[in-house]
């Protein structure tokens, strides 16, 4: 192929005065005014310059590829997809189908490139944001926290799921364990006030010292009244014993490792206690200290018959 500036000056008078410029006066002939006018924008071979420039069906790029503010690259037939830059933000639009990121894993870090705010991969999801402020934690116990768009004038609505609701449903309850120890008893409780002082020997909360003795001559067989028995003294009868609320002062007697106080009625001259006072006491009382009769007769050739009646104490109930 010729080259412009040989052809160019490849003219003679002749031609030139006879108005014609014969064909091989333009080398081969194989270049035209048009030719000429494109080849002369060149500045080297037109050839090698063609080769450097990517093709229409695609090739490789060695080099950055920038856009400026605004400047969109599109994708698809409709221009589906545009990613571009105002000088202020960034975009990313799709408007047909969805935007898929087909990854197994994802990292979202900051612009340093120096921390993760969020990693998602087929194994889980690490991270959260707390108050718009990003932090990295650990852990299945991690929360789930969804951006939704909402009514409320396009505004942005965060949606926390705890990792309580995304487990399957609850089963059925397991059965009762077995009971734990008895755990130790605690302290005692403070002592009550003291309750109100009766209003005299015979009111309700009054106490009374009691004893008992034979109503008539033989021996009561009613020994003992015990703790938490209630009587009317004035009235009571049983097994040959009556009730006095007015026992005697003696002095300890022991016998056959039986200690007495010194309240209560003793004789030594027979087993039949008679002839005390019997109780004038009426209403119900409680035994709150047990009473005793006992009798028995002394050892030795000069033993003698004897009988002694312990005093208990009873309360007044109703």
């Amino acid at each position: 192929m010729a080259t412009y500036e040989a052809t160019r000056y490849s003219i003679t008078g002749a031609n030139i005065l006879g108005d014609t410029i014969p064909a091989p006066s333009i080398v081969d002939g194989t270049v035209s005014n048009t030719e000429f006018s494109y080849i002369n924008t060149l500045s080297s071979n037109a050839q090698t310059q063609l080769t450097a420039r990517l093709p229409l069906a695609g090739g490789t790029m060695t080099g950055n590829v920038d856009f400026a503010d605004d400047a969109k690259a599109r994708f698809g037939d409709s221009n589906d997809l545009e990613i571009y830059h105002d000088a202020s933000n960034s975009y990313i639009k799709n408007s047909t189908g969805y935007l898929k990121f087909l990854e197994d894993n994802f990292s979202f870090k900051n612009n340093a490139d120096s921390a993760t705010f969020l990693t998602l991969s087929t194994s889980g999801c690490v991270g959260d944001f707390i108050s718009g402020q990003p932090s990295e934690s650990t852990g299945a116990s991690d929360d789930l926290i969804l951006i939704s768009d909402t009514s409320d004038s396009g505004n942005m609505k965060k949606i926390t799921v705890a990792n309580s609701a995304l487990a399957g449903p609850t089963g059925p309850p397991g059965g009762a364990g077995p009971p734990g120890p008895t755990g130790p008893n605690g302290p005692p409780g403070p002592t009550g006030p003291p309750g109100p002082v009766p209003s005299s020997g015979t009111a309700i909360g009054a106490i009374r010292e009691l004893c008992l003795y034979s109503s008539g001559g033989p021996v009561p067989t009613t020994l003992a009244i015990a703790v938490n028995t209630e009587i009317t003294p004035n009235t009571y009868s049983s097994g040959g014993a009556y009730v006095s609320d007015v026992p005697d002062n003696i002095a300890a007697f022991v016998y056959t490792a039986v200690s007495f106080p010194a309240r209560g009625f003793y004789q030594n001259t027979g087993h039949s206690i008679q002839s005390k006072t019997r109780a004038t006491l009426t209403g119900t009382w409680r035994m709150i200290v047990p009473l005793y009769y006992t009798y028995g007769t002394t050892g030795g050739g000069g033993g003698f018959p004897w009988a002694a009646s312990r005093a208990g104490l009873a309360m007044r109930v109703s």
